[in-house]
């Protein structure tokens, strides 16, 4: 019996010293240590008159059952645009509170949506911007007017993701919602 459990022991070991080893590659894949961010070399964060500039764009849908409710929205969210201009969608980070439906159509609209390239020194920069959209009715009726929504300070969520530098904001960033 003893010979037989050292004989099995012995497979066991050497099943699992001969198995294939993951590389670095695939291990940067598990959910555990995904990144809505990416690498980060390069990486510039837009100052004001930088980026936020639309070149090209989509209408952006208001959510048909926050219309029906008289559900307005504003919301702050952060991104990195490539070298060209494209909202790189895994990277937004919504920044204030708002109906699901209003992030959803926010990432439907930025998958149409292209930005000015963030240009220093004559090359183009991947580059992390700051924006805000507004959901807001036009109220025939005020007796029916919802509760207003209140315009986030971008140029302020831009300056405190300044001073505490890429990396630290980027960490941040990554505890937020994002789109899908």
């Amino acid at each position: 019996m003893t010979s037989r459990l050292s004989l099995l022991i012995g497979c066991l070991l050497a099943t699992i010293a001969c198995a294939p080893k993951p590389n670095a590659a695939s291990a940067d894949i598990t959910p555990a240590s995904r990144t809505h961010f990416g690498d980060l070399a390069g990486v510039v964060i837009a100052d004001s008159i930088e980026g936020p500039r639309i070149v090209h764009g989509a209408q952006l849908r208001y959510p048909d059952a926050e219309r029906m409710q008289n559900i307005e929205a504003a919301f702050a969210f952060a991104f990195l645009i490539d070298q060209a201009g494209r909202p790189e969608l895994e990277s937004v980070s919504f920044i204030g509170g708002a109906a699901p439906a209003f992030f959803t159509e926010a990432c439907h609209w930025l998958q149409e949506v292209r930005y000015a390239p963030v240009v220093r020194d004559g090359v183009p920069h991947r580059a992390l911007l700051v924006s805000q959209l507004t959901f807001g009715l036009e109220r025939v009726d005020p007796a029916r007017a919802g509760q207003r929504a209140h315009t986030p300070n971008v140029e302020k969520i831009r300056r405190e993701l300044i001073a505490k530098g890429l990396k630290e904001s980027v960490r941040e960033l990554e505890g937020r919602r994002h789109c899908p």
